[in-house]
C-alpha cells in the first residue's frame, strides 16, 4: 500500500470558516440571518439556503455559482484511500438529475466530441439564461462489454463521457418545487437537443419520459437504436412472459406494450 500511496494526504489550505466564507456573507447580505443563525452549517447547509431564496432567478443562481466554486478552490488539496473512503459527499436535499454518456474515441484517439459538447451546452445556458446551478458534472469511464450499458462497446479502448445536470429542489415549498421541476424539464430538453447527433444515451437509472409527445419518441427512437431492443423482447417473452420485472417505463422504452 506504501507504494501506491495509500494514506497520503495533502489538507486544504483554509480553515473550514475561511472555505465557507463565501456562501456565509452571500447569505447574510439580505441581513434577514445573524452569523450565530449559520453556526455549525455544512456546505451543503448553506447552499440549500442560497439555493431556496430563488431557484430560478438568473442572476441569483450566477452568484451562488461564483460563491460554491470559490468554496471549492479553496478546499484544494488531495487524499489517496479506498474508493469508499474518497468518493462521498453531502450532496444535500432532494434534488432532479439528468446524466448521459456520450462516445469520446478511444485513449490513443480521443474525438473531444465530450468536451466540444460540453462548451456548446455552455454557451446555450447562457444564451438562453437557464438558471442552472453547479455542478455540470463531466467524467470519463472505460467502455463496457454489457451490451444494455450506456457504454457499451466492442472496443476495449474506448472512452465514455458521463455529463450530467442539475436542479435543486425547495424542501418545502410546494409551488416552488412545481417550478423548479417544469425548470429542470426545459433544460433536460436543451441538453438532449444539443446532444443530438451524437448518440448519447442516459443513465438507466435516470431516465424521465418527457411529457411533450415529440422528445419522448425522440427517447424512445434513440433506445432503438443504441440497444438490442429485439433480443430483450425475445428474452423477456421467454423469462418474463408475465412481465412481473417490467414497469410502465420499459414497455414503452422497449416497445412491450
Amino acid at each position: 500500500w506504501n507504494r501506491l500511496g495509500y494514506g497520503m494526504e495533502k489538507a486544504a489550505t483554509y480553515s473550514d470558516e475561511e472555505r465557507l466564507n463565501p456562501l456565509r456573507s452571500l447569505l447574510l447580505e439580505s441581513g434577514e440571518r445573524r452569523p450565530e443563525d449559520l453556526a455549525g452549517l455544512s456546505f451543503a447547509d448553506l447552499r440549500t439556503m442560497l439555493l431556496e431564496r430563488n431557484s430560478l432567478d438568473v442572476n441569483h443562481i450566477k452568484r451562488v455559482n461564483q460563491a460554491e466554486a470559490e468554496f471549492w478552490k479553496r478546499s484544494e488539496g488531495y487524499r489517496i484511500g479506498y474508493s469508499d473512503e474518497i468518493l462521498q459527499f453531502d450532496c444535500g436535499g432532494q434534488q432532479w438529475v439528468l446524466e448521459m454518456a456520450v462516445g469520446a474515441g478511444t485513449l490513443e484517439r480521443p474525438s473531444y466530441a465530450d468536451v466540444d459538447y460540453v462548451r456548446e451546452l455552455l454557451e446555450e445556458i447562457e444564451f438562453r439564461e437557464i438558471p442552472a446551478p453547479a455542478p455540470i458534472e463531466q467524467r470519463w469511464t472505460a467502455s463496457s462489454q454489457a451490451v444494455l450499458s450506456p457504454a457499451s462497446s466492442t472496443d476495449p479502448s474506448s472512452i465514455f463521457s458521463w455529463i450530467g445536470i442539475i436542479m435543486y429542489l425547495p424542501l418545502s415549498d410546494l409551488k416552488a418545487r412545481a417550478k423548479v421541476t417544469e425548470g429542470f424539464k426545459a433544460y433536460s430538453s436543451l441538453m438532449r437537443s444539443v446532444l443530438e447527433g451524437l448518440e448519447a444515451q442516459e443513465h438507466w437509472a435516470k431516465i424521465e419520459l418527457p411529457s411533450n409527445q415529440e422528445e419522448r419518441e425522440d427517447v424512445v427512437k434513440r433506445i432503438a437504436r443504441r440497444y438490442p431492443v429485439e433480443k430483450v423482447r425475445q428474452l423477456r417473452s421467454r423469462f418474463d412472459p408475465k412481465n412481473i420485472l417490467g414497469s410502465d417505463m420499459l414497455d414503452e422504452l422497449f416497445g412491450l406494450l
